[in-house]
């Protein structure tokens, strides 16, 4: 089964539209295509340098919000970001977080 309609399946998502949403990355200069190693059929699709960037500041504002939220709603794993974010030393502005 190809990484498309993996990842599709896993996202709930049709194939066309995976193609499509990385035929978009693409243009962006976020992923590129690359053909597989041991099966030449399956398409990899592989972040560039500026798509690990975009995805890193995904990933923090992502953080940040589910921190906001704590206190509001339970949210799992929230110990785990408040340790991810203490390792990391970079204090955030947070608006009605509340720690545990």
């Amino acid at each position: 089964m190809g990484h498309h309609r993996r990842a599709g399946r896993a996202a709930a998502v049709t194939s066309s539209r995976v193609v499509s949403l990385v035929s978009r990355c693409e243009k962006l200069g976020l992923v590129y295509r690359q053909k597989g190693v041991a099966d030449k059929r399956i398409i990899e699709v592989h972040l560039t340098p500026a798509g690990e960037k975009a995805v890193g500041k995904l990933a923090r504002m992502h953080r940040d919000e589910l921190l906001n939220l704590q206190g509001i709603f339970q949210v799992p794993g929230s110990r785990e970001l408040l340790d991810e974010e203490e390792k990391n030393d970079t204090p955030k502005k947070r608006t009605g977080a509340a720690r545990n």
